[in-house]
């Protein structure tokens, strides 16, 4: 494919939708897992399963699917840039080799891929992720009050104590004032971020969310070919059936999930807290230092099980119904 058709973006569209709907709930768990604060009564420290029930328990079914509208209309655009740019690139660049079979190919692919489709990706992220992020009771999270008093409660002498002390007088209100904002509608939201934060509020982390998933990208598209070609063995991947698709692109998934997981705990947790105004000149290094102050090497650890839960089935759906719905409109 040299050029983009109408097959592979309303596959895109389709898969897009469907897989992500279907998932959203295990994605707000990883959401909430990876920021949740340490010494409150929310979901720090919980088992998937753990966490899953303490929020039916106290805030009821319908907070899982908090900011799915916002994950909703994004990923369309957001999928079908990332399909589409992967699917032209890898019938482009055959320069750099077979389409079925070189690695590197996959591998710029992926990554170029992945960049495009970080437009929509990014704010997105940010929006969908404070929804996610505000339990009904607002249980806080590593961006509101954690991270800030991290230096104060190791006992590290600071210049800014004092500073930090009156952002921690008011946090309390800060949370009320966050709670409310975070807590109507989508649309209202939105305004609330561009009259706070501006246009530029809607891709905070940008570069961090292309620091997370290239790699992934990277890792997924190269496993996935691979796997896929084994699957075919001499009659090559146009044999392969959806329950072929289903495994390779589960097993890639599921490694490429894993593995990025320590980058996407900092993004997450830094994204949620620049919602807040104590946090509005916190840079990353800072609040991922803080991080590691607070819980070490595990604090990047957190959420692992959730989002290998969430992106797998994410995947699987995505790449099986792209890859179907385009064969049955090509009519292959």
């Amino acid at each position: 494919m040299s050029t983009l058709d109408w097959p592979t973006v309303f596959a895109s569209a389709v898969a897009a939708v469907i897989a992500r709907g279907l998932t959203h709930p295990i994605d707000t768990l990883k959401v909430r897992l990876q920021t949740a604060a340490k010494g409150n009564s929310g979901v720090y420290g919980l088992s998937l399963l753990k966490a899953f029930l303490h929020i039916i328990r106290k805030e009821g079914i319908l907070a899982l699917y908090r900011g799915i509208l916002t994950a909703v209309v994004f990923s369309v655009p957001a999928t079908i840039v990332y399909l589409c740019t992967y699917e032209v690139a890898r019938s482009s660049f055959v320069f750099l080799g077979d389409p079925d079979t070189s690695s590197i190919l996959h591998l710029v692919a992926g990554a170029l891929a992945e960049l495009l489709s970080n437009i929509f990706w990014c704010p997105m992220e940010v929006v969908k992720s404070r929804q996610q992020a505000a339990g009904r009771h607002v249980e806080g999270n590593y961006a509101r009050v954690d991270l800030l008093a991290s230096d104060k409660e190791l006992g590290v002498a600071d210049d800014g104590d004092d500073v930090l002390m009156r952002e921690l007088d008011g946090i309390e209100k800060q949370n009320e004032e966050w709670a409310g904002h975070v807590h109507g509608s989508t649309f209202a939201f939105l305004r609330s971020i561009y009259d706070r934060q501006g246009f530029a509020g809607f891709f905070v982390g940008f570069w961090l969310g292309i620091l997370v998933y290239v790699p992934y990208s990277i890792i997924y598209f190269v496993l996935y070919e691979e796997f896929k070609n084994l699957a075919g063995g001499d009659q090559g991947q146009a044999s392969l059936s959806a329950g072929a698709y289903i495994v390779c692109s589960a097993v890639a998934g599921a490694i490429g999930a894993s593995a990025t997981n320590c980058l996407d705990v900092p993004k997450t947790a830094y994204q949620v807290a620049r919602d807040s105004d104590a946090h509005a000149t916190v840079g990353f290094i800072e609040f991922t230092i803080g991080l590691w102050k607070r819980d070490g090497v595990w604090g990047f650890t957190r959420g692992m099980g959730a989002r290998v839960a969430w992106m797998v089935p994410t995947i699987v759906l995505q790449f099986t119904l792209f890859e179907s719905v385009r064969k049955s409109l090509r009519g292959i």
